[in-house]
């Protein structure tokens, strides 16, 4: 729940939603969809980090004109900055995200974070040696972006 608003109960207004082409984002969009309570458009953006991307970015977009919802995508063409590659690609992933929310005249965008990503992000946090700040784990909302299965596990 995110203070009273999940998949049953969104959040107000056009919502963006993040669509890898997972298991997580493709349940989350699916669900929103058939929830029918809001103008919802996914965003997909392809790292190109894996050979056969172009395929899941393919199926993302099957499945959104399937929906008959609305689909940003972008492919990323520049080289990867120095550093973490996770944390680039997020970086990027996010910047996309940002970017994608004003062209949809979106309210939010909902990513598909379940309580599974929240204890793995606990346990790296206190392995690193966070302390007690490690427990918080992820929010269910910051800013404008959403995690509505933050209290769903993936086995659900």
């Amino acid at each position: 729940m995110l203070n009273g608003v999940n998949i049953e109960n969104p959040p107000p207004g056009r919502l963006l939603v993040a669509v890898s082409g997972g298991p997580d984002s493709t349940a989350l969009v699916l669900s929103l969809h058939e929830a029918g309570q809001q103008e919802i458009v996914a965003a997909h953006y392809d790292h190109a980090l894996r050979e056969g991307s172009d395929v899941v970015a393919r199926q993302v977009e099957q499945l959104c004109h399937r929906l008959g919802i609305g689909l940003l995508t972008e492919r990323r063409d520049e080289p990867m900055p120095n550093g973490s590659l996770q944390a680039a690609a997020r970086t990027l992933r996010y910047a996309f995200l940002e970017r994608a929310l004003v062209e949809a005249k979106a309210e939010w965008v909902a990513i598909a974070h379940t309580a599974d990503d929240l204890v793995e992000g606990v346990v790296l946090h206190l392995l690193r040696g966070c302390g007690l700040a490690g427990f918080r784990g992820m929010p269910a909302r910051r800013g404008r972006f959403v995690r509505p299965l933050l209290n769903v596990w993936r086995r659900e």
